[in-house]
């Protein structure tokens, strides 16, 4: 409908009741944005994420209805067989559930105890007790909440706009603090936890950023020298006080050949647990480098693409081997052409510049790797990019993407031909050919004017 084609079939009903079936789990909408043309956009690439809120067998029916080809949605026999609409139900629930009601007493009583005053002469002592208070219940060991009914307490707690000012509230839905600091960019929305729009989209002042960029920890001996230079760092985080850090790969050094799996292993829970120093109230973020193992960074450090707002500036932190991805790809673009109607700053956070190494001959062919630099390159240029924060330059300075840095690696553009009038004879245009040059550098002058 979206496209202009009249339905024909029952697909667009099947389309309709995943889409309802989102709304009555999630409690919004499947493709929400913070307008309708935005929502438009959406509908139309069928760009889905599905929280991880909703149980596995609903949200398999979901992703299998709301599809953009009608073609490749289910049926009406696989809708009616599918195992979330086939579970045998005993009566007929008209209102909520004793135990839903719970879960959101214990949200709300959740942000009340955060919401209270802390004396700021015992502002330490105040708040640690405060969390001990009521954080057990919400600890995996104390087998009080499953982990749905964590999530379930978090939607809540994200409706109400509670992780602004409490960030350690997010402590409380993980299974340790130490994931609570590492795994806050959800794969399934790819979006960082508590730096939505609605939380951080306002730009109030102008704000720095922290950069580490290839940490690159060697062992786990906390003596060494580089894990003294990061806890140099996370000291001096913790008294700038910067509203983010960003931290790109590699944290482990893979170059050393005599470095075993463990060692590696071992570093990089070292480099968490140093990490994890780094205030709570100072969000840390992490982007991958080119040798890090993608499996094992997703483990550690959640989503390897995501994006996150800071002070009303949109940030996206993209995966350099995933160039080819298709997921990336649609992710990218619906990034780009976001930003490209809007007014706020947007900020690329990659490992390395799409293009940062001297671009070859033009007689030479590109290589398949710099093929890959240039597509990727010409895909970011498409948008609106104020600036590169990356890894993999001289001085780890901040890299800005312009067309500049793409168009050496183009062939040249052949002159468009000069019109000229019956008048013109041969003799001028022999003259020209001789004074090209002239006149290239006369126009210069002019629009240099």
């Amino acid at each position: 409908m979206v496209d202009g084609k009249p339905p024909s079939t029952t697909k667009v009903d099947s389309w309709a009741l995943g889409c309802v079936a989102f709304q009555l789990l999630v409690g919004a909408t499947p493709f929400t944005a913070r307008s309708p043309y935005f929502t438009f956009l959406r509908i139309k690439r069928a760009n889905l994420r599905i929280p991880a809120l909703v149980p596995a067998s609903a949200a398999d029916l979901i992703s299998k209805v709301i599809v953009k080809d009608p073609d490749k949605r289910l049926g009406d026999d696989e809708i009616r067989n599918h195992p979330f609409l086939r579970r045998e139900t005993t009566e007929v629930v008209r209102i909520a559930k004793l135990k839903e009601l719970c879960l959101v007493a214990v949200a709300d009583k959740a942000k009340a105890i955060a919401d209270e005053p802390v004396d700021d002469s015992s502002s330490s002592s105040s708040s640690e007790k405060k969390t001990s208070e009521w954080s057990s219940p919400f600890a995996p060991r104390a087998g009080k909440l499953t982990s749905l009914e964590r999530l379930k307490v978090f939607h809540r707690l994200e409706k109400l706009g509670s992780f602004r000012n409490h960030p350690k509230l997010l402590g409380l839905f993980f299974d340790s603090e130490l994931d609570a600091r590492t795994l806050r960019a959800d794969p399934r929305t790819r979006a960082y936890l508590g730096h939505s729009r609605d939380e951080h989209g306002q730009f109030n002042e102008p704000f720095h950023a922290v950069v580490v960029a290839a940490p690159k920890l060697a062992s786990g001996d906390p003596s060494h020298e580089r894990c003294v230079q990061l806890r140099r760092f996370v000291a001096a985080v913790n008294r700038l006080r910067p509203p983010v850090v960003v931290c790109i790969g590699d944290f482990v050094d893979h170059s050393s050949a005599s470095s075993s799996e463990q060692q590696r292993s071992a570093a990089l829970d070292l480099f968490r647990r140093t990490m994890a120093k780094v205030s709570a109230s100072i969000p840390v973020v992490y982007a991958p480098g080119p040798n890090d193992d993608r499996r094992t960074y997703r483990e550690f450090f959640g989503a390897n693409y995501y994006a996150f707002w800071c002070r009303g500036a949109r940030f996206i932190v993209l995966d350099r081997q995933a160039v080819e991805d298709d997921a990336q790809k649609k992710f990218v673009d619906e990034e780009l052409e976001i930003n490209a109607l809007g007014s706020h700053r947007l900020f690329l956070v990659v490992d390395a510049p799409p293009l940062w190494r001297v671009p070859p001959k033009t007689d030479e062919p590109l290589s398949p790797e710099d093929q890959r630099k240039l597509k990727w390159a010409k895909h970011l240029l498409k948008g609106r990019i104020d600036a590169v924060l990356c890894a993999a330059t001289n001085d780890n300075r901040v890299a800005r993407l312009k067309k500049a840095h793409v168009e050496p690696w183009l062939p040249p553009k052949k002159k468009k031909p000069r019109y000229r009038t019956g008048d013109d004879d041969e003799s001028d245009e022999s003259d020209d050919d001789e004074s090209g040059d002239d006149d290239e550098s006369g126009d210069d002058d002019e629009s240099g004017d």
